[in-house]
């Protein structure tokens, strides 16, 4: 993608990079010819594009799991997997990862209220009430959480599994893409979302 600012790739590529040192089944890039870790092409257009090669992580995706074959155990894996995750980056920092992303949930409150207008009445009634919630419950103490880089996207299709018909384990994570200095329990939460 064109417009995917090179300082994000690197800080994609640092944090792939270590993971992998800390034992975590992540993807990494590999490096080219002269050493380095991105590639920067122009097509015929003059459009410069950042190339880069990532290395393959075996295992099937979450997503192709039957549901019913989700278990306890797989949910209790899934846990200590994106545990590790955050273990393993607690020490890393990169300046690519102070970004704003509409996906980041500690830019929640402002993306639902820019998008509000969007709504029929009887939903946005519905909306503002969590709202209301959120502006008088949780920002007060938004500033006591910890906070870190975090991979911020912890999807089924981002997890890989050890078997689809019968899935006990995380076998790896892979698409840095949504990487950013968040709240670190936006991790979990995006985790249980999509494991639910």
């Amino acid at each position: 993608n064109s417009a995917e600012p090179k300082l994000e790739l690197e800080m994609q590529n640092a944090a792939m990079a270590h993971l992998t040192e800390k034992q975590c089944t992540v993807p990494h890039s590999l490096k080219n010819q002269h050493g380095e870790s991105i590639t920067t092409i122009t097509n015929t257009q003059q459009e410069c594009f950042c190339l880069r090669i990532l290395t393959f992580i075996p295992g099937k995706f979450y997503a192709d799991a039957l549901p019913l074959s989700h278990s306890k155990g797989l949910w209790s894996d899934l846990g200590q997997f994106i545990a590790n995750i955050d273990l393993a980056l607690s020490d890393f920092t990169h300046s690519g990862a102070f970004r704003y992303l509409d996906w980041d949930l500690m830019q929640g409150y402002r993306v639902c209220m820019s998008k509000k207008y969007l709504l029929k009445e009887n939903q946005a009634c519905l909306v503002e009430k969590f709202l209301t919630l959120y502006q008088t419950q949780t920002m007060p103490v938004l500033s006591q959480l910890p906070q870190g880089v975090i991979h911020n996207d912890a999807n089924d299709y981002n997890l890989l599994v050890d078997n689809i018909n019968s899935p006990g384990r995380i076998t790896g994570m892979i698409d840095f893409g949504d990487m950013v200095h968040s709240h670190i329990i936006n991790e979990l939460a995006i985790a249980c979302a999509y494991a639910l």
